[in-house]
């Protein structure tokens, strides 16, 4: 038995759009300097060496949300090229 195909093409449905996920990376762009500054500040004052973990956790978190937005954005930019 043969499967029957759909009447009409179902386009896929990305969520977001462009300016969220440029503001998303922007912003996790500048938590990333700041972090770095702060990485910075904690190895030139060794009363602050301890607190290292702080700027550590603000860069694995930015990389979490850079991920999913630009591979949301090369999706998109993909899917655009492909319907021209």
């Amino acid at each position: 038995m043969k499967k029957k195909k759909p009447f009409f093409y179902k386009k896929e449905i990305i969520s977001g759009s462009y300016q969220i996920d440029c503001i998303v990376l922007i912003f996790a762009a500048f938590v990333i300097i700041f972090s770095l500054t702060g990485i910075s500040v904690c190895i030139q004052y060794e009363s602050y060496a301890q607190y290292n973990w702080a700027p550590i956790l603000l860069i694995i978190l930015s990389f979490i949300l850079m991920i999913p937005s630009t591979f949301r954005i090369l999706k998109r930019i993909k899917n655009e090229t492909n319907d021209n």
